[in-house]
């Protein structure tokens, strides 16, 4: 079991919006002054907003919560996060469909959030201690694992494949046909701000068909998605511009659509 530690983004206080940490890291070696001026010491939790986020300057760079600050205890975040194997299994179950439902719209709700929860004027402080007064009455429902979470616009790792993961982020959508195999259709996201191809998701004739028609509407335009899926090590790396998956089934993902 993996207790959500590092994040791929941060809600900035200062700035009452989500940065990638790609986006923080250009800003870093930028401007380390405007950083620290503007950025240091304002992270918070992407989706609960309370548990502090320190920006780690590595290879690859990475947002940390404080050791020991507290989550909100509705904040799906501060949850473990299950094995690759668990994934599986968690997938492969039918019963699991509306749980699956409901964490793809708990991660669109979290990409179409612009307003902070709790108005803050200062950098934020560490609640480590409160935390302690508040886990015994952390409920049993948040403590059970969750698939990991994973941005789609963000450089892959190598913990990143041959595990089934939520991923999302803001992109353009393109569906075109699969012109070696005519009974498949393809998905391709491409970087909301940059021309650069981030994935192609192929969708069989049959997964095609449960997909909302107002998610096939929607072409050459920049949305919000979320979807679960498993990218295989084999057909991928770290090293391409791009990754490959498929679509399992057509509720493993969803489009915020005008």
């Amino acid at each position: 079991m993996v207790l959500k530690m590092k994040f791929e983004e941060a809600y900035s206080i200062s700035h009452h919006s989500n940065y990638t940490i790609e986006e923080i890291a250009k800003i870093h070696e930028k401007s380390l002054e405007t950083y620290v001026t503007d950025y240091k010491g304002y992270f918070a939790c992407p989706e609960c907003r309370e548990a502090k986020l320190n920006f780690v300057n590595s290879k690859p760079c990475y947002f940390r919560t404080e050791q020991d600050d507290s989550h909100n205890d509705d904040c799906s975040l501060k949850q473990l996060t299950m094995s690759a194997h668990q994934t599986e299994g968690f997938v492969s179950n039918t019963e699991n469909k509306e749980k699956i439902g409901r964490q793809l719209q708990s991660i669109m709700t979290m990409l179409l959030s612009d307003k902070p929860t709790a108005v803050r004027t200062t950098r934020v402080q560490s609640n480590a201690t409160s935390s302690k007064k508040q886990s015994s009455s952390v409920s049993e429902s948040f403590r059970e694992k969750q698939v990991p979470r994973k941005r789609i616009d963000t450089k892959f790792r190598n913990e990143d494949y041959d595990c089934y993961k939520f991923f999302y982020g803001k992109v353009r959508a393109v569906w075109e046909k699969d012109e070696k195999r005519p009974e498949y259709m393809k998905l391709l996201l491409f970087h909301a701000k940059e021309s650069r191809l981030l994935c192609r998701i192929y969708i069989t004739g049959k997964v095609f068909s449960h997909i909302p028609q107002p998610y096939k509407d929607l072409n050459q335009k920049v949305c919000e998605i979320a979807f679960l899926a498993s990218f295989d090590s084999n057909r991928n790396s770290t090293e391409k511009s791009y990754q490959s998956t498929s679509l399992r089934f057509g509720h493993f993902f969803i489009l915020n659509h005008p």
